[in-house]
């Protein structure tokens, strides 16, 4: 039996208004900055618009913009990681079927 760690790929869109309604120029988001349970988890730079998390925990994404200005958090995920476990036999039961 083989266990692997499960991971899980958030993702998230770009924003194109600021709070207050006016929009967001082109370029102007430089970055987001991702919370793990209200702590900084993550930094990521650029339009990358997604992140691997592998731990439990309720995340929240917020935009920096070029001038350092930081949006709200955005709504909570809440995430549970689970391990993948291979069920017993399952390699023989296939191989069965094949033949």
């Amino acid at each position: 039996m083989i266990d692997l760690l499960a991971a899980l790929v958030l993702t998230w869109s770009m924003p194109t208004e600021r709070e207050d309604g006016t929009p967001i120029g082109e370029g102007e988001i430089i970055g987001f900055e991702m919370f793990r349970d209200g702590e900084p988890h993550a930094t990521v730079e650029g339009n990358v618009l997604e992140l691997e998390v592998n731990q439990d925990g309720d995340y929240t994404v917020r935009a920096i913009d070029s001038d350092y200005r930081v949006s709200e958090h955005s709504n909570v995920v809440g995430v549970t990681i689970k391990e993948k476990v291979k069920p017993p036999g399952l390699a023989k039961q296939r191989h069965k079927h094949w033949q």
